[in-house]
């Protein structure tokens, strides 16, 4: 038994582990660009004038780097507002992008209720966090108190249940920066093949990364607790088991005492109906009144005229 609940302790431990890897490497993605700047999708690079521009696209919106040309950065063009975009909800590559780049076609990439989707990435943190607190939560509390907090099959399952939609939220979650991801990098393809004088360069960066490391950690937690839903059910069939053969074999022990039970359990059902204090009160009157009528009208006589004789 006590192996069994350092085991418990064991996937409880290794689940709020994982779980809060996942938390952390999903916190640092919600905090992208334009938030925090060296956390972003991907950047696109373009060569104007001998000088490199850059623009980091993030969850959240964008930021448009100084012109640099080697390790000096400076800025020359007055219709370029470098820095970093509104964090909002849903963005689009702007005209701001388009003149930072110099190229007019990326303007409109990407629609804002497409990007909005992104909001999922807040949601699966929290829900993340929430299941790493829980596994925490139970794995201290079953060491504080002796090993003596014990979780049923059915509660595993719940919290196994419960991170399989987390999981999924991820997965999702992973899918649509994924999609942002190819429609970026397609779309600067393009416009580098069709457009000679257009020296565009796509460089993934870290948030997919992580977001990947997030899903695997995810699956490893998935994989931990469905051993753990196992040996609790296990562990339940095993003890009812024991419960059944300890019950038969007090019965093999005192077969007197089990016929006398049986006995007494044959007669209580054979027992009538205990009936209401109305019924024996009727029943009482159909006796009284059922009573043998007796005739005393002659010894009522003779008792009189042994009164006058005297």
């Amino acid at each position: 038994m006590i192996r069994a609940r350092s085991s418990q302790l064991t996937h409880n431990s290794g689940s709020a582990i994982l779980t809060g890897i996942a938390t952390v490497l999903l916190l640092f993605i919600c905090i992208s660009t334009p938030v925090v700047n060296s956390m972003r999708m991907y950047r696109i690079s373009n060569v104007i004038n001998g000088a490199i521009r850059y623009v980091d696209v993030g969850l959240w919106g964008y930021c448009v780097k100084p012109l640099q040309f080697g390790f000096n950065s400076f800025t020359f063009d007055a219709t370029v507002v470098e820095g970093c975009s509104r964090a909002s909800i849903g963005f689009s590559l702007d005209e701001n992008v388009a003149n930072a780049l110099k190229i007019p076609e990326i303007k409109g990439l990407y629609s804002k209720s497409f990007t909005a989707i992104l909001i999922v990435f807040p949601i699966a943190t929290i829900m993340t966090a929430f299941s790493c607190v829980l596994q925490l939560t139970i794995h201290l509390l079953s060491k504080t108190r002796g090993m003596q907090l014990g979780i049923s099959s059915r509660g595993v399952r719940g919290i196994f249940f419960f991170n399989v939609l987390t999981m999924f939220i991820v997965f999702f979650a992973f899918i649509i920066q994924i999609a942002v991801l190819v429609t970026g990098r397609a779309r600067v393809a393009y416009l580098s093949l069709h457009t000679s004088n257009y020296r565009l360069q796509f460089h993934g960066e870290n948030t997919p990364w992580l977001s990947g490391f997030a899903l695997l950690c995810h699956f490893i937690d998935l994989f931990i607790i469905n051993t753990w839903r196992k040996e609790r059910l296990h562990l339940e069939q095993q003890k009812d088991t024991e419960k059944g053969a300890k019950k038969a074999k007090n019965m093999a022990k005192n077969p007197k005492q089990n016929k006398g039970k049986k006995a007494q359990s044959a007669l209580l059902d054979a027992e009538p109906v205990s009936k209401s204090e109305g019924d024996i009160v009727e029943e009482k009157k159909e006796d009284a009144i059922s009573l043998p009528e007796y005739k005393l009208d002659g010894y009522v006589i003779e008792a009189a005229d042994s009164t006058k004789k005297a």
